[in-house]
């Protein structure tokens, strides 16, 4: 009797602390969405020329009001999907994504931007063919574009590229050829939807509803696509943070998982990790979910699910460093410190034209000016972000003025740079192509870039921002009516969520870096559309009562 007292009163003290620290994240969750919501309704961003700079628009009361039709009609409409099998669905949205991505692989150039995807490309070329120049700090030299000849220390100022360099060398068996990378974007793409699809059917027990919502708001989400001329880690490690995440649920909500599902779960996120290192988010994130599971069912064996793998993300960080200095002969440096990115994150907007807290080569400058000596750049930075931080404090206004145009031109693109990203050196094959993506190319005065924008992009921007506020509204409709009843998927991407936001807000941002965090939110979206027709199912029943 006296256990049975005890465990009682432990059940209840799990049940008090489950309780408290699900609510907190809901109601941070729920604000952070709200915020999105207002930023993404009220401001539309787009970018412009080589420049990188970003022009913030205020959105039309038409377009809002068309936003909010839009958003009734889905919810009004939403069982036209109901007795759709998804399996077909899926097949008839992976055929039109097919054809619309083969389309952009043929009739698109293929000589890449001067920056980080055509420069880990070539190492991974140069490396494939014996030359480790990348790795060899003494052969950099500083120039308007220091990486564009030799690539000279490119991989050792930035060491955390390694992991994804990896993964090119052993995509370079195959093929060097980019539309070979393009399209193996392409079917990237389809698996990270796939994915979505299946977490959606593990999550909600197989609802056709919610499944074909999924699906549709995937494939309706067009930076998906123009992702596709975009050669870097972040979409591969997306995919694999998705498979990650779908093992992880397995092991929490599925009795009947297999007896590796843990181990799959930290091995792709690993995987995701190397590719792209901001996919730690997600590790805490699912971390956080486990911790709670655990809280609540008493499972304190999940807790070691998030350490065990950022343990493993270390120790392959040094596998990956000792594989290359073996290989190469070389030491290889621990490369540009981290902190730098902060301070500068903490910059305002400069006079390039970049957004305030965007990429502005301050980090390679500053290692540059310290001579490569970590400790004096560690200590530079330090410095710099003490003072950012003092005058910031000193001046609220200021400061409250920067993190508000941070945080607009990091989420207010809805399309997340996912168009200017494409190669810009040479024109596409197709009318079409070249209105979408060259009208602004080959002149950088303002009135000609805001014409282009008026004429060409306008459509595919209202297009995307109408789908991203969709998402958001229904994805925060979810949290409000399911409050601590939220389940598992949607407690970490909202987690997910908030991470990014707080992330980019410190660090170095740019609107290209969060297009993952809508993605794992189109579920979140899709959900709410299956509560309100089991809504709809539970008054019918009690109608026929």
């Amino acid at each position: 009797m006296k256990n049975e007292l005890q465990t009682s009163i432990l059940k209840k003290g799990n049940g008090y602390l489950y309780l408290v620290i699900k609510g907190t994240i809901i109601t941070l969750g729920f604000a952070a969405l709200m915020l999105l919501v207002l930023t993404t309704l009220l401001r539309r961003e787009f970018i412009a020329a080589y420049s990188e700079w970003p022009y913030i628009h205020k959105n039309s009361f038409r377009f809002i009001l068309c936003t909010l039709v839009t958003i009734i009609i889905i919810i009004w409409g939403r069982k036209l999907l109901k007795n759709v099998d998804p399996r077909r669905g899926f097949l008839v949205f992976t055929g039109a994504f097919l054809i619309a991505g083969l389309f952009l692989v043929i009739n698109m150039p293929t000589k890449l931007n001067e920056a980080d995807q055509l420069f880990t490309l070539k190492a991974a070329n140069q490396m494939n063919h014996g030359n480790f120049i990348s790795l060899q700090l003494d052969k950099f030299h500083p120039s308007v574009l220091p990486f564009e000849k030799n690539l000279g220390g490119y991989l050792a100022i930035y060491p955390f590229q390694l992991g994804y360099v990896t993964y090119l060398r052993l995509l370079e068996c195959f093929s060097t050829n980019i539309r070979f990378f393009y399209l193996l974007n392409v079917l990237i793409f389809l698996l990270i939807n796939y994915l979505l699809y299946r977490i959606v059917k593990l999550v909600t027990k197989n609802n056709w509803l919610v499944m074909n919502w999924t699906l549709l708001l995937s494939f309706a989400f067009l930076p998906e696509l123009f992702f596709v001329l975009f050669i870097y880690g972040n979409i591969p490690g997306l995919c694999a943070c998705l498979a990650a995440v779908y093992f992880g649920l397995k092991l929490i909500m599925d009795d009947s998982h297999g007896r590796f599902t843990w181990l799959w779960c930290v091995l792709l996120f690993v995987l995701a990790y190397q590719l792209k290192s901001n996919y730690q988010i997600a590790v805490l994130a699912l971390g956080i979910v486990f911790v709670l599971h655990a809280i609540k069912y008493r499972r304190y064996k999940l807790i070691a699910m998030p350490l065990i793998t950022f343990a493993l993300m270390l120790g392959s960080n040094k596998l990956v460093t000792a594989a290359y200095e073996a290989e190469s002969g070389l030491h290889l440096s621990k490369g540009l410190p981290m902190i730098t990115y902060v301070a500068m994150g903490l910059e305002p907007q400069n006079n390039q034209g970049r957004g305030a807290g965007w990429y502005d080569g301050y980090t390679i400058n500053l290692y540059v000016a310290n001579h490569f000596d970590s400790k004096k750049t560690i200590q530079a930075a330090k410095a710099k972000i003490k003072d950012e931080l003092k005058s910031y404090s000193n001046n609220t206004r200021e400061a409250g003025q920067f993190f508000k145009d941070k945080f607009v031109s990091t989420w207010a693109d809805p399309t997340f740079e996912s168009v200017w990203i494409a190669p810009y050196f040479a024109r596409p094959r197709t009318a079409i192509l070249n209105n979408i993506y060259y009208g602004n190319r080959f002149s950088l005065k303002h009135p000609r870039i805001v014409k282009w924008y008026q004429k060409s992009m306008k459509p595919i921007s209202a297009w995307c921002n109408i789908v991203v506020v969709t998402i958001l509204v229904l994805a925060a409709g979810l949290i409000l009516y399911k409050k601590t009843k939220l389940n598992p998927y949607a407690t970490f991407a909202i987690l997910y969520l908030m991470g990014g936001m707080a992330f980019h807000l410190m660090w170095e941002t740019k609107s290209q870096y969060v297009f993952q965090y809508i993605v794992c939110l189109i579920p979140v979206a899709a959900m709410l559309l299956g509560e309100f027709d089991d809504l709809d199912s539970e008054g019918s029943s009690k109608k026929e009562k």
